[in-house]
């Protein structure tokens, strides 16, 4: 990405300088400095330095990104490209003139050959190893920690096989808990989310088309047939490379033995693909299902409800949640897992809610709580605890207990994607990507992680990887509005105004009622000098918001943008439940730089770059 050419030119500048490009009395000074004023000429304090070496680290170093090179192949062709012209005399420094010069003379002369192979090193060795995991998307494990498995398995939808076909509920919570207990269970075993298989549940393409499409090893192949108070269960695991079979069962049980089952077919899966079983898991496990099968049931229906209450916001599914949530409870008053998702949509109701609702949040509380009585070594009752005690901005309690859940289940999608969301939350961007990333690995049709992941890119000013993020999601949802937008403010950013007018429109076929529309509209106006265009776009709208202040900055408002900027650091986190303006924010948005030389400015940034550096070492280490 030509954002990093950036930071090698920075590299390059300091190996044959030993300076930094830019220096100041604090680190927003600095920060300007890179956003406003061309480097010295690195010759200006090495005169041993190449003419044509000096152009390569200030082309890496150019303010227009479009000026920089289109890619590190071509930084290295150019590196190697000057060092076949050095001479023989700037290769070989003599003796006599080493003696005649400080031992940093000496170092940086002997030093130019060298650092040419050196550089083409770093750019063969870690940009095509490690960087280009962000344009592809295949996020190795070395980029992201520990993400080390020996095998890994798709679970296909359980086929229900019923005479009635009315046995949809049941299948679906069997393969719900089979994804569970092997990913927990099985910690060497990557398992794809219940999202990314969920698509194939009408099963069209063969093992091997599957498997290359999730990129895994095996699939678990599975149908259920329930003949009043039987259920048989019958199940295949395939290997994807050839399409053999590398096991089945039929398994017969009574319907109270459902879970029996699931227990057998793990262990089956373990022994044949040679994976360390993590027995002492399984005491976990137990409390995170219900004893009965109907109380699972239930829990299905609140989910569902629990889902449609996320995008409809209507008061009547919320309530039908909560209905079936407490059915669940009232047959099984130690099932974990139900609190855990009664706590979730009491959540949504106190986040929604237009003020602030405590009855809301007190029930959220409590039903955690309860979750993490019966189980505290359920990673979703520990999540559940960490937004309680980051909604009461009790920092350290709410970072122990995600990091508890994370130790817990590594492997689960939503604990990586609501780790993330707590380091996002609370201004660590970078961190947070790493735990977006993961989840996107283990559930690759996640929108909601890729829209994440985009929003942090955005914040730290990376606008060429928010368009391949917003590329990546409309690959899976082409119709996707929010996807177009997201782009289109990244082009805005890059100040590529046709471009983004183009996804704009398309974004506006798709959802023409969408504010985004309005304000990336506003953007553009602003931009242009378009003073009463702009102003007349956002008329109406909460004016401390990131969208109001960058029109205002943009339209030198600065006033009017610092005390938008100052309200939303004092009312953001109540109103939004996230801190607002924080220091990344601040100096990665290029809208705000005509507020870089107010000394307002100034100060609100120094005052967030305290904030910034404390949360970094007290929960950015992990």
């Amino acid at each position: 990405q030509r954002s990093d050419l950036y930071s090698l030119g920075i590299v390059l500048y300091e190996m044959v300088t030993e300076r930094t490009p830019f220096d100041g009395d604090t680190a927003l000074s600095i920060a300007l400095k890179h956003k406003t004023q061309a480097p010295p000429e690195p010759r200006e304090f090495n005169a041993q330095i190449p003419e044509d070496l000096s152009r390569v680290i200030l082309k890496c170093l150019e303010k227009d990104i479009e000026k920089r090179y289109q890619g590190a192949e071509e930084v290295l062709s150019e590196l190697s490209r000057v060092e076949k012209n050095l001479t023989t005399e700037e290769r070989i420094i003599s003796e006599k003139k080493l003696e005649s010069e400080t031992k940093r003379k000496r170092w940086q002369s002997f030093l130019i050959p060298g650092i040419l192979l050196f550089v083409a090193a770093i750019i063969v060795a870690g940009y095509f190893f490690f960087g280009q995991f962000l344009k592809t998307g295949e996020i190795g494990s070395e980029a992201i920690g520990e993400m080390k498995w020996k095998s890994s398995i798709a679970v296909l939808p359980v086929e229900d096989l019923s005479p009635q076909r009315d046995q949809e509920p049941l299948c679906d919570a069997m393969h719900d808990d089979i994804i569970t207990k092997l990913r927990i269970l099985i910690p060497d075993l990557r398992v794809m989310s219940k999202l990314a298989v969920t698509m194939y549940t009408d099963k069209d393409k063969s093992s091997i088309d599957i498997g290359k499409e999730l990129n895994v090893v095996t699939i678990l192949e599975s149908s259920l047939r329930k003949e009043g108070e039987n259920i048989q269960m019958n199940v295949r695991l395939i290997n994807v490379e050839d399409d053999s079979l590398l096991w089945s069962d039929t398994y017969t049980e009574k319907y109270e033995g459902l879970f029996k089952i699931q227990d057998e077919i793990f262990q089956a899966i373990a022994s044949e693909l040679k994976v360390h079983l993590k027995e002492g898991q399984i005491p976990v496990i137990k409390t995170g299902v219900p004893i009965n099968i109907k109380a699972r049931e239930y829990y299905v229906w609140g989910n569902l409800f629990y889902n449609k209450y996320v995008s409809s916001r209507n008061e009547k599914d919320f309530e039908e949640g909560v209905k079936n949530y407490t059915e669940a409870l009232k047959i099984d008053p130690d099932y974990a897992l139900a609190y855990r998702f009664l706590g979730d949509i009491y959540q949504l109701h106190f986040v929604f809610s237009p003020h602030d609702n405590w009855k809301s949040y007190d029930l959220m509380n409590k039903n955690y709580e309860l979750a993490y009585q019966i189980n505290p070594n359920l990673a979703e009752a520990n999540l559940g605890l960490g937004w309680a005690y980051f909604f009461k901005e009790d920092l350290d309690k709410s970072y122990n207990f995600f990091k508890r859940a994370f130790e817990l289940d590594p492997n689960n999608p939503v604990v990586n994607f609501e780790f993330g969301s707590f380091l996002r939350s609370i201004g660590l961007y970078s961190q947070a990507i790493k735990y977006y990333s993961r989840s996107i690995e283990l559930d690759p049709l996640s929108l909601l992680s890729y829209q994440m992941l985009s929003n942090c890119y955005v914040r730290i000013g990376k606008f060429d990887e928010v368009v391949d993020c917003a590329n990546k999601a409309l690959a899976i949802e082409e119709d996707n509005y929010w996807f177009h937008l997201a782009h289109a403010e990244a082009l805005i950013m890059m100040k590529k105004y046709d471009d983004a007018g183009e996804k704009i429109a398309q974004a506006e076929k798709l959802n023409p009622k969408s504010l985004k529309i309005r304000y990336c509209r506003a953007w553009i106006a602003a931009a242009k000098g378009e003073k009463e265009k702009a102003l007349a776009l956002i008329e109406g709208r909460d004016v401390y918001r990131y969208d109001v202040t960058s029109i205002y900055s943009l339209l030198g408002m600065k006033d009017e943008a610092i005390e938008n900027i100052k309200k939303g650091i004092d009312t953001g986190f109540r109103e939004l439940k996230e801190y607002y303006y924080t220091y990344l924010v601040l100096i990665n948005n290029p809208f705000y730089e005509s507020l870089y030389g107010d000394l307002r400015f100034k100060v609100i940034v120094e005052g967030e770059k305290r904030k910034y550096d404390e949360r970094l070492k007290q929960y950015g280490q992990f």
